[in-house]
C-alpha cells in the first residue's frame, strides 16, 4: 500500500515537472538550453515604439532639490509630464560620466553617492533613496510597470567625462591605468586619456559583469548599449592604428556574451529580453571604431538598432535598408544639435526643425524615433513626433544639415569625413563656390505636398553675400528655382507642390561667371497657406 502511494506521488511530481517543461517550451518561451522561439523574439522586437525617451539619468543628481526626496519628486522632473504623450518606451542610463560609477545598486561597480558642497551633484537622490529601499532605476521600473510602458537600462560603453572632471574618475581606472588610452601627461592623439581599451580582456570582462549584474537584479525589458557616447573603444584607434578583424571579433565576443545572458534570463522570467545598440549610421565607420555591425545583425545578437548622434553620415534610407535586410527594427536617434553658430543652433532646436527631422526619418521607413538630450517635457514634441500623419499637417523647417560636421574631425573621435555621404552645410561651416562652379546639397524631406495639406514649400539659401543682380543659379533637383532676397542674406524661392515629395532631393547652388559665392545654409520651410479675404 505504501509503495503504491509513493509511486502515485512520484508520478504526480513527474507530471508536474513535465507540464512545467511543456509550458516553458511553448510559444511563450523556450526551456533552458534551447533556442528562443521566433514568435516571442519578434513580438518583443516589433512592439510599437513611437517615441523612445532617452533619459541619461542626470535627473537623479541634478534636479531634485529637496532635503528628503521621494520617488515621486524624481518622477516629476522628466517622467510624469510625459504620461499620455507618444512616449511608449524609456531608456534610463545610470552611467555617471565614467566606466564604473553608477546610480543603481551594484557590488561590481562603484555607486555614486556624491553630494559635495558646491558640486553640480549636490541634489543627488541616490543616497536617500537607498535608505528608503529603492534607487533611481527601480523608481523608473516601478513607474513603467504601473503605466504599461517599456523600460530599458542604458549603459554608456566608454564615457569619458571624467577626463576633465577628476571627481568622477572611476576606481577601476585608478586601479588599472594600464587599461586606459593614456594619461593626463601623455594623452593619445585621438580620444581622451581616460577611455578604457576594449582590446583588453580585463575591460571586456568588467563591462560584462556590470551588464550581467543589472540583468540579474532589475526587472528591465532590455539593455541599450550606447557606443555613441563616446565612440572610441580601442586604444589602437586612439594612437592612430587601424583596427583588424581580430579586434572587431573581441567586441563581438562581448556582445555575444551579453546576448547569451539576456537569453538565459529570458528563459528564467518567461519573457524575451531585448538588446539594443546606439551606434553611428555607417557600417564602415562602425568597423573603423571596432563594431562589426552587420555581423551583429546577421547573427541575431541585437534586437534593435538606434542610429544617430552628433553627426550623421548617411541619409536615413540607407540605415533603414541595412536594418530591414536583417529584419531588425531601426530607430532614428535625434540628438540635440551642436552647431556652433548660436542663431543656427537655435533654429535647429526649434519645434519646426524637430518635426522635419522626425517626419523625414518616418518617411524613410524607420520603426520609431529616439530622443537624446531633449529634456523640455513641456514641449509639444512629445505629443507630435511619434505620429507621421499629424506631422504632415504641421509647419516644419528642413535643413540640409542639422548636425553639421563639427565633430567629424573632433580629436576625441576617429575621423569620420571619409565615410560621409550627407551634407554638413551650416553657418559655422560655410562652403565656397568658385566662379563657374556649383555645389550640391542633399535634403531629406518627409512631406508630400502633392496631396491636399493646406501647406506650401519654400526653398531658402543663405549666402555670405548676395551677388549684385542676384545672378547665381539655384536648382531643386533638375528645376531652376527663381529666388528673391529676403531678410539677412537669404534667397527665397517658391517650390511647386509637385516638387515636394518624400525622399532625398538635391539643391544645387551655382556661381555665375562674374562672382564667386559662399554658401552658409540651405533650408526648406513648410508653412500653412494663408487665405486672405480681398
Amino acid at each position: 500500500m505504501k509503495s503504491t502511494i509513493l509511486t502515485c506521488l512520484i508520478l504526480i511530481l513527474l507530471g508536474t515537472v513535465f507540464v512545467t517543461f511543456v509550458r516553458l517550451s511553448g510559444p511563450e518561451m523556450a526551456s533552458k538550453g534551447e533556442s528562443l522561439p521566433t514568435e516571442a523574439r519578434d513580438a518583443a522586437r516589433f512592439r510599437p515604439r513611437r517615441l523612445i525617451f532617452n533619459n541619461d539619468g542626470d535627473d537623479a543628481v541634478l534636479s531634485v532639490r529637496k532635503p528628503n526626496p521621494t520617488p515621486r519628486d524624481l518622477l516629476a522632473v522628466r517622467t510624469l509630464p510625459l504620461k499620455g504623450t507618444h512616449v511608449d518606451s524609456m531608456v534610463y542610463c545610470t552611467t555617471r560620466g565614467t566606466f564604473d560609477l553608477f546610480t543603481h545598486q551594484t557590488r561590481i561597480g562603484k555607486m555614486d553617492f556624491r553630494q559635495e558642497g558646491g558640486s553640480r551633484h549636490f541634489s543627488n537622490v541616490f543616497p536617500p533613496f537607498l535608505e528608503q529601499g529603492t534607487d533611481p532605476l527601480n523608481v523608473m521600473i516601478d513607474y513603467s510597470r504601473e503605466n504599461g510602458t517599456e523600460i530599458w537600462w542604458g549603459m554608456r560603453m566608454n564615457d569619458t567625462h571624467d577626463a576633465s572632471n577628476p571627481l568622477i574618475v572611476s576606481r577601476f581606472k585608478e586601479e588599472h591605468p594600464e587599461l586606459l588610452f593614456g594619461t593626463v601627461a601623455e594623452p593619445p592623439p585621438r580620444g581622451l586619456w581616460s577611455a578604457v581599451d576594449y582590446g583588453r580582456r580585463e575591460v571586456r570582462d568588467f563591462a560584462f559583469r556590470i551588464i550581467a549584474e543589472v540583468i540579474d537584479q532589475y526587472d528591465i525589458d532590455g539593455v541599450q548599449l550606447d557606443f555613441w557616447r563616446h565612440p572610441m573603444l580601442f586604444r589602437k584607434s586612439g594612437w592612430n592604428q587601424p583596427l583588424l578583424q581580430e579586434d572587431l571579433d573581441l567586441m563581438t565576443e562581448l556582445i555575444s556574451r551579453v546576448r547569451a545572458k539576456l537569453d538565459e534570463k529570458s528563459r528564467e522570467r518567461g519573457r524575451y529580453l531585448l538588446l539594443g545598440i546606439k551606434v553611428p549610421d555607417s557600417v564602415d565607420y562602425c568597423r573603423a571604431i571596432g563594431i562589426d555591425l552587420e555581423r551583429w545583425m546577421k547573427e541575431n545578437f541585437v534586437d534593435l538598432v538606434m542610429f544617430g548622434g552628433y553627426f550623421q553620415l548617411n541619409p536615413w534610407k540607407e540605415s533603414v535598408a541595412l536594418a530591414k535586410r536583417y529584419q531588425i527594427p531601426v530607430y532614428a536617434c535625434l540628438a540635440e544639435n551642436r552647431v556652433r553658430d548660436p542663431i543656427a543652433k537655435k533654429e535647429r532646436a526649434s519645434i519646426e526643425a524637430l518635426r522635419a527631422r522626425a517626419l523625414a526619418a518616418w518617411a524613410a521607413g524607420v520603426d520609431g524615433i529616439e530622443m537624446f538630450n531633449h529634456f523640455n517635457t513641456s514641449s509639444p514634441l512629445w505629443s507630435e513626433l511619434g505620429d507621421p500623419a499629424l506631422l504632415r499637417l504641421l509647419p516644419k523647417t528642413y535643413f540640409a544639415s542639422v548636425q553639421g560636421g563639427t565633430y567629424m574631425g573632433f580629436r576625441s573621435f576617429v575621423p569620420s569625413r571619409p565615410f560621409l555621404n550627407a551634407s554638413t552645410i551650416n553657418p559655422s561651416e560655410p562652403e565656397p563656390v568658385s566662379v563657374g562652379e556649383s555645389r550640391s546639397y542633399l535634403m531629406e524631406i518627409g512631406d508630400d505636398l502633392t496631396t491636399e495639406t493646406g501647406l506650401k514649400g519654400t526653398l531658402w539659401v543663405k549666402l555670405e553675400r548676395i551677388p549684385d543682380g542676384n545672378t547665381c543659379q539655384i536648382r531643386w533637383n533638375d528645376s531652376i528655382i527663381p529666388m528673391t532676397p529676403s531678410g539677412d542674406r537669404w534667397l527665397v524661392g517658391h517650390l511647386d507642390p509637385a516638387m515636394v515629395t518624400p525622399g532625398t532631393h538635391t539643391v544645387t547652388v551655382a556661381a555665375d561667371r562674374a562672382e564667386a559665392l559662399v554658401v552658409e545654409d540651405v533650408a526648406v520651410k513648410i508653412e500653412k497657406i494663408s487665405h486672405q479675404t480681398p
